[in-house]
């Protein structure tokens, strides 16, 4: 088993660096070296890694400059840190990528990976939405992840507005 997990990590890997070429690589490939350029595709970078659930990543970036050639390559060094993985169940009003992106950010410290925040994160945003009945429960599956069931119910309507006239003082 020891050799089926490297192996599927390995994979994975392997597909992660194809998905950077073609979205971050193949782009920039002849192009005019500038350090803004470089720097954005830096960030692509950080942020496909993130939505993947590597929140720590962290990207160094080395020129080498070759002026007899008139050539800059650009090496990207990738320290993913450990991954951290949430899935959602019975969330209707957002989708995963608004709970994700939009009310956890994709930013978020190692210290506060806790299942409770999340929730209580992820319930305030419902409550905000007029979903005063909506609950949470959340599961351990590993040290890294974490998988949380959403019980929306029903939201909170105005069902009628009167209008009176105010006492004159």
């Amino acid at each position: 088993t020891q050799n089926n997990s490297t192996s599927n990590q390995n994979s994975e890997l392997l597909e992660f660096q194809n998905k950077l070429r073609r979205k971050i690589g193949l782009p920039i490939l002849n192009t005019y070296y500038s350090k803004n350029f470089v720097k954005k595709a830096a960030d692509k970078i950080k942020k496909f890694f993130k939505k993947k659930g590597f929140t720590l990543c962290k990207i160094y970036i080395k020129r080498l400059i070759n002026k007899e050639k008139r050539r800059v390559n650009v090496l990207f060094k990738i320290n993913l840190g450990q991954q951290r993985l949430v899935s959602f169940e019975g969330n209707n009003l957002f989708s995963k990528k608004q709970i994700l992106e939009d009310i956890l950010g994709l930013d978020y410290p190692s210290w506060l990976f806790s299942p409770e925040l999340i929730a209580g994160q992820i319930l305030h945003e419902y409550q905000n939405k007029g979903y005063w009945h909506a609950k949470i429960r959340y599961k351990k599956l590993s040290d890294n992840s974490f998988s949380f069931k959403i019980m929306e119910g029903n939201p909170i309507l105005i069902k009628n507005i009167e209008i009176t006239q105010a006492p004159n003082k």
